[in-house]
């Protein structure tokens, strides 16, 4: 599985990035938008993210992008 990262980028931060032709693809979501800036990504209909806290450790899921 390649690296995802991700970034929590208010309107301004994601106008900035997408003008920079640095985000491959934008899915709508509920609460915004998801800018994904790694190229050549497989994505279902459905892409869900998730953070979960394991001993004060940060960590992010990712459901529906595959390699």
């Amino acid at each position: 599985m390649p690296e995802i990262t991700a970034r929590f980028a208010d309107r301004k931060a994601a106008k900035r990035l997408t003008g920079k032709k640095r985000v491959s693809r934008r899915i709508p979501g509920e609460s915004g938008e998801i800018l994904v800036l790694t190229p050549a990504l497989s994505y279902d209909d459905t892409v869900t993210l998730g953070l979960k806290s394991i001993l004060g450790i940060k960590c992010i899921t990712v459901e529906g992008i595959r390699p």
